[in-house]
């Protein structure tokens, strides 16, 4: 958290450029649809999966829009994004009658920056854009829960850096010329396994979409 604070700190002090290099900043949140493919059974990659369910987690960011045109401009995005999975068990009586669900879910907390270029297309009422760059994650901590646990899980188990691309589209309002109001989806990918310590574990990522609801200042 602290580097998230130091690096959100160079951020908004070379903001203070006030329009000359940035066109806009804006505050993101919203929510990770995700899934994961995880297997820790010994001696391959195809048995069955411990966590084969898509979940939802939480996102949150910030994003820099620069090198502004009428067509194109380039982004920054600095978030915390929460990707997983997750399983569901039957809970059974002694006499295998079955009594409920136990829902269990497992977290990768991921600090992530992107540079995307954005193709855009201004309406009269509001401006349409796709945009696609890279991305790089770093594990901030990975956790697991259920109705009756919530266990952090050590990151030395897991791959501490990931890089992938990120491909996106996204609506913008402008009120009084100064302030935005945005939605985005984006589609996150990873290049390479979450872990890969076989023959005990294997994780890789499948896909993440992120929806996004963003608020925002325009410098100039």
């Amino acid at each position: 958290m602290k580097k998230l604070l130091t690096i959100l700190a160079i951020l908004l002090s070379v903001v203070e450029i006030k329009g000359q290099f940035f066109e806009s900043i804006n505050q993101v949140s919203g929510v990770a649809f995700t899934k994961i493919y995880y297997n820790n059974y010994p001696n391959t990659q195809n048995g069955p999966l411990i966590y084969p369910q898509p979940t939802m987690g939480l996102t949150s960011g910030f994003n820099v829009s620069y090198l502004n045109h009428k067509y194109w401009n380039l982004n920054s995005q600095i978030m915390i994004l929460q990707i997983g999975g997750q399983s569901q068990s039957e809970l059974l009586d002694n006499n295998n009658n079955n009594v409920g669900t136990l829902t269990s879910d497992f977290y990768f907390n991921y600090l992530t920056f992107n540079t995307t270029f954005q193709i855009k297309y201004p309406f009269e009422f509001m401006c349409t854009s796709i945009k696609i760059g890279p991305r790089i994650d770093y594990l901030l901590w990975s956790t697991t829960s259920s109705a009756t646990q919530y266990t952090s899980i050590p990151v030395s188990s897991f791959n501490n850096f990931n890089y992938g691309l990120d491909l996106g589209i996204a609506l913008s309002k402008t009120f009084n010329e100064k302030f935005i109001l945005s939605f985005e989806s984006t589609y996150n990918m990873q290049f390479y396994n979450m872990a890969n310590y076989q023959p005990y574990l294997y994780v890789k990522s499948l896909r993440s979409i992120s929806v996004l609801i963003g608020f925002g200042y325009k410098f100039k």
